[in-house]
């Protein structure tokens, strides 16, 4: 994801050389041929827990096909914006690691601290809530301890995530009233 951001301020050289590394990491694991991604498709086929716009975007799509293909695009968007403005690789990096887990159909909670090492460079209290709130995910294991089915719960959900976005948008309205910049300048 953050591949365009970066690739207007490295060297060819570079690119070719991260692009040999990810090979030569890979081939001790060559024997195992394409079954080396079954997790990973496993992963992508199968899970589904503590999603906040993904369930909206399965609701409005009517198909976790529809979904997926509205959240890439989705994420397409801010990737080619950031890249196009040239956005600063941190910035960059808290927008798309803190925005992949809002439309992602599986967000942990850990997913939500990926971003937590950017607010040192960007502050924001919203991200930083998220990263506090995401904790509410845990209710459902809590409640299949407890011998109930695993379900996420719409007020749990709403704890978790409804702050963040009212936060986020509150944000965005304000820096749009003072015209402030949409994407912040390099450090």
């Amino acid at each position: 994801m953050l591949l365009p951001t970066f690739l207007k301020r490295v060297r060819l050289v570079h690119v070719g050389l991260f692009t040999f590394l990810v090979f030569a990491f890979y081939l001790p694991f060559s024997g195992a041929g394409l079954h080396l991604l079954d997790g990973a498709r496993n992963y992508a086929r199968d899970w589904v827990n503590n999603a906040s716009l993904f369930t909206l975007l399965h609701f409005v799509a009517g198909s976790r096909t529809g979904a997926e293909l509205i959240a890439g695009l989705v994420l397409l968007a801010p990737i080619g914006y950031l890249a196009k403005t040239q956005a600063a690789p941190l910035w960059s990096s808290l927008v798309l690691t803190g925005g992949v887990p809002l439309v992602s159909p599986t967000a942990y909670p850990w997913y939500f601290t990926w971003s937590i090492p950017f607010l040192c460079f960007y502050p924001s209290a919203a991200w930083l809530l998220m990263s506090v709130t995401s904790v509410l995910a845990y209710s459902p294991a809590i409640t299949l301890g407890a011998g109930e089915p695993l379900r996420n719960s719409l007020l749990i959900l709403s704890l978790e995530y409804g702050p963040v976005y009212v936060w986020l948008e509150y944000y965005c309205w304000a820096a749009r009233r003072t015209k402030l910049p949409v994407v912040p300048q390099e450090l």
